[in-house]
């Protein structure tokens, strides 16, 4: 009976030995290397033996392995293009279009005699008030019948004085003919129908255009093209409400604004970005009707928040100190597409170190810029260039 006793208590205080072991030996394989290096002398054995087991250095190590591709300069968050002063107006005159010195109408058994006179309009939407007037000699009866080219706008009989008669806008053309006839006798055979009139003349209030529309002319770089976020154009018009017609005003072709503005007043016009072009840019204003002074023109554009051209590596505790000691050099190198001109600095750490050349490949040793552990290197453009290679690297 005492030796199962016996035998059981010997079973017992092995499995607990068992168990305290298995939890020292986990306990050793999940705390920190350094710890545990500790805790089991590995280093005061590697001291006594001469062996190093500190982290061996590995030259030719890659830290930063980049292709950064288009770099952009933006200097300011916008850009203001100042345009000069534009003066538009237009000047409207009285003229005489055609004159004949005299026309005879006809209309008998055996005569049909009538009249045509051809005129031109330069521009027939800026020709108002187109009349045509003549002195009446003789009317024997009938009806004076007018066409404008092929339209019939006039058939009344006439007599005495004739009030001018008014040429339609609408069916007037460049090139115009006005045709002229007596009506006809019908069945009384024996009849005559017969005008005569002189001092014949179509009139016109011509409005001359050519100081009426104007364009100024202003560059977008490529920077600003990729980068646009929005756009507007700013302006005073000078003008008075009453005594001007519609203003037009465009980009590229595309209408900013067409309408009476705010006399007397600088108004903002919000415009799509997309309408600017990389180049030169056109912008046009136009006038239907009376005089227009702008001033204070400017076209803004807003970009989009300048890209940060941010990089880091780290360095352990032995890479630090050997390149501290200069037994190893930390390298910074940049490759670019061309030999075009590059300017830029970078910042290493805080310091900087620029370059200005055109040459394809720039390289650096950055020992007294960098630190143990993180290492930042930020570039600050100068203008836009294309970066093909950017490595940092143990040599």
């Amino acid at each position: 009976m005492s030796n199962r006793k016996g035998q059981e208590s010997g079973s017992g205080a092995a499995v607990l030995v068992a168990i305290i072991t298995l939890l020292i030996i986990l306990y050793i394989l999940f705390i920190p290397p350094a710890e545990r290096e500790r805790i089991l002398g590995v280093n005061e054995t590697a001291q006594k033996s001469g062996t190093n087991v500190s982290t061996e250095i590995v030259h030719n190590k890659t830290l930063v392995n980049e292709q950064p591709g288009k770099i952009f300069y933006l200097p300011q968050k916008d850009i203001e293009h100042e345009l000069p002063t534009v003066n538009l107006y237009t000047k409207t005159e009285g003229v005489i279009v055609k004159e004949v010195d005299s026309i005879t109408l006809k209309k008998a058994l055996f005569v049909d005699k009538k009249q045509n006179i051809t005129f031109l309009l330069e521009h027939p939407e800026y020709s108002k008030s187109v009349l045509l007037s003549f002195n009446l000699l003789r009317s024997t009866g009938g009806e004076l019948i007018i066409k404008l080219n092929g339209r019939e706008i006039f058939n009344k009989a006439v007599s005495g004085i004739v009030e001018p008669i008014k040429l339609p806008n609408e069916f007037l053309k460049h090139d115009n003919v006005l045709e002229m006839e007596a009506s006809g006798i019908g069945f009384v055979f024996w009849k005559v129908h017969d005008f005569s009139m002189e001092n014949v003349k179509i009139t016109a209030d011509i409005t001359e255009m050519a100081a009426s529309e104007s364009k100024s002319i202003f560059v977008v770089s490529r920077s600003e093209k990729e980068n646009l976020d929005a756009a507007s154009l700013r302006l005073f018009a000078g003008c008075q409400r009453e005594h001007v017609g519609r203003l037009i005003v465009e980009i590229n072709g595309y209408d900013i604004f067409s309408g009476i503005p705010n006399c007397g007043q600088v108004r903002t016009y919000e415009f799509s970005p997309e309408k600017l072009m990389e180049g030169e840019n056109i912008l046009r204003f136009k006038s239907e009707d009376g005089h227009y002074l702008l001033d204070q023109i400017m076209v803004k554009t807003e970009l989009t928040e300048p890209e940060q051209y941010v990089w880091f590596f780290r360095l352990s505790n032995t890479e630090f100190k050997e390149a501290k000691e200069n037994d190893i050099d930390i390298n910074l190198s940049v490759e670019f597409i061309d030999d075009s001109y590059k300017e830029g600095y970078f910042v290493i750490n805080g310091y900087e170190t620029g370059f200005s050349s055109k040459d394809p490949v720039e390289s650096w040793i950055i020992n007294p810029y960098i630190r143990e552990g993180g290492n930042t290197i930020k570039l600050n453009p100068k203008n836009n260039m294309f970066i093909t290679d950017l490595r940092v690297f143990i040599e």
